[in-house]
């Protein structure tokens, strides 16, 4: 006689939406997507390296430099329509006040311009880039009051050598308050040696009415060294208000 044994169901818990303790993907990975593999914990921490280290690369990379050196490339293709000139001012194209500043009379006045905007300005940008452009613009505005109020005999201004003077007396200063903070005399005398010169170069210019270093007659157009003057103060202000060397942001 044969003896039967009860069947034995197992029944499963009720499905609430949720894995079950000590759950695991049937496959021996931790992912059962087909294609797609999880990153390495290498590359994790090599992206966020770079996500850190991004800013910083950016905040040292004197971009208003170089893009507003690239705007004083752009615009010799159109002077006449972004130089100063009184009378187009005087009937509303105001904005020749600042582009005035960026356009040039030849390429060669444009080389010399934008090669020591470029140089000056790196140094300015990667101490301080709100200093920098603060003097920017506020040496185009205050060369360009200054020539519409005290020589109403200029009709029309092209050139950046005012805001360069500008951005001359910024890094020199710049380096004399460094050198006093850190006790470096070397720095401190060459910084009073430049600024200095500087002054001896205005008050020649002044005195006599023509630029130092540019021949006036041979580049067929007259230097104004009210230009650098302002341009000088502007840039001794800026760098006196703003303190010394800072990291840029």
């Amino acid at each position: 006689m044969l003896e039967l044994q009860p069947a034995t169901i197992r029944t499963l818990p009720p499905d609430t939406g949720e894995s079950p303790p000590f759950s695991r993907p049937a496959c021996g990975v931790r992912s059962c997507v087909p294609g797609k593999r999880p990153a390495s914990g290498a590359a994790k921490r090599s992206a966020a390296t770079l996500w850190r280290m991004a800013p910083t690369f950016l905040r040292r990379l004197p971009v208003f430099t170089l893009l507003l050196g690239a705007c004083a490339l752009v615009a010799s293709g159109m002077a006449h329509r972004l130089e100063f000139d009184r009378h187009a001012v005087a009937a509303g194209q105001v904005w020749r006040l600042v582009t005035g500043h960026w356009t040039h009379w030849s390429s060669n006045h444009l080389l010399w311009d934008v090669a020591t905007f470029a140089a000056l300005g790196i140094l300015a940008e990667r101490r301080s880039r709100a200093a920098f452009l603060a003097c920017t613009l506020a040496s185009a505005v205050a060369i360009s009051a200054g020539l519409w109020f005290l020589r109403p005999d200029v009709v029309t201004y092209r050139g950046l050598s005012g805001i360069d003077v500008g951005l001359f007396a910024v890094v020199a200063t710049g380096m004399i308050r460094d050198a006093r903070t850190t006790r470096h005399r070397p720095t401190a005398i060459l910084a009073i040696a430049a600024l200095g010169a500087l002054g001896l170069k205005l008050a020649w210019e002044l005195t006599t009415g023509s630029a130092f270093f540019v021949d006036t007659a041979a580049a067929e157009f007259q230097s104004l060294p009210l230009a650098h003057a302002l341009g000088a103060a502007v840039g001794a202000a800026v760098a006196f208000f703003r303190g010394g060397a800072e990291t840029p942001a």
